[in-house]
């Protein structure tokens, strides 16, 4: 989410892909994005129809996933970038015959610059970011334990423990 805040901030047009519906809508609600979809077998299709006919230019892959990360080199316009913000403890392989013929850019991006770090303060003391939304449950200390061993609430959350 903070990715495509920050991208649609610094005024990228925003396509979010999840396979969370709820997740998805809270994104776009939160994050600002222009287009949302769930993946399907026409991930290129929709891409074009929601980009003018074109595959993104630069594709964030925040998510973490071997597969997403794998599918990711798909999504790129030729001579686009792709950056992976996910980290994944795995191998990744990729088709290199197709990661030539597009002329990609592959970017790792776990580190930031002190004027990333400026920027990330400044939009969230202006509140053009908020924070808060970041977190979808609040718990009490004591409650963490059983809050993680309840499979039902592993869904991808964030959670502050207060």
């Amino acid at each position: 989410m903070g990715v495509a805040a920050f991208a649609k901030e610094k005024g990228a047009k925003t396509i979010l892909m999840d396979m969370n519906e709820e997740r998805l809508r809270f994104s776009k609600d939160w994050a600002y994005g222009d287009e949302t979809f769930l993946p399907s077998e026409d991930n290129e299709c929709v891409l074009r129809s929601l980009n003018n006919g074109d595959l993104p230019t630069i594709v964030f892959d925040a998510t973490g996933n071997k597969n997403s990360m794998t599918e990711a080199f798909k999504w790129v316009a030729h001579g686009g970038k792709l950056v992976y913000v996910g980290l994944v403890k795995e191998h990744i392989a990729f088709f290199d015959p197709d990661f030539q013929a597009k002329g990609l850019t592959l970017f790792a991006s776990r580190n930031a610059t002190k004027e990333d770090f400026d920027t990330v303060m400044a939009a969230l003391s202006s509140q053009k970011i908020d924070a808060n939304a970041y977190s979808t449950k609040r718990i009490a200390f004591e409650e963490t334990i059983s809050y993680f061993k309840d499979k039902d609430a592993q869904t991808n959350k964030t959670v502050i423990c207060l």
